[in-house]
């Protein structure tokens, strides 16, 4: 499990599995945010399965799932909102991990200046700089 860290509260990942939940668990990580579709999953794994592996070890589990290329308000507003009321660090995930880091980006807008956004992301190896336009309009002042 390659995990990519954002900050002090939040990593992203590629797709989690049941077996990889108690390593997640062990590094410190207390939240877990699945941002990949059910529908997606090849393996048959459903966030069911994960969810109740969470409960079973003490973490948090969210399903918000980013459909590619439908990426919407809601997504953002919900990514946001689980990251503002979470206590520990924060592991998200999807196929690859870009749809977690885009839904980060985006969530940070109007809270981090655009070029700390970027950097913050590059630094975790995503390149978001399609998200400029946005995250400057959303600039905080």
């Amino acid at each position: 499990m390659d995990i990519k860290t954002f900050n002090a509260d939040y990593a992203v990942c590629s797709q989690i599995s049941v077996t990889q939940m108690q390593d997640i668990a062990a590094r410190g990580l207390t939240t877990i945010i699945c941002n990949r579709p059910d529908t997606e999953n090849a393996a048959g794994q459903q966030s069911a399965d994960l969810r109740a592996k969470a409960a079973e070890l003490g973490l948090q589990f969210h399903y918000n799932p980013v459909i590619v290329g439908q990426l919407s308000e809601d997504n953002i507003t919900l990514q946001a909102s689980v990251l503002a009321e979470t206590q520990g660090k924060t592991l998200a995930f999807c196929r690859t991990g870009m749809r977690s880091a885009i839904v980060w980006g985006l969530s940070r807008a109007g809270l981090d200046s655009a070029d700390d956004i970027l950097a913050t992301a590059a630094r975790a190896g995503f390149g978001l700089d399609n998200l400029r336009p946005y995250l400057e309009q959303s600039a905080v002042a």
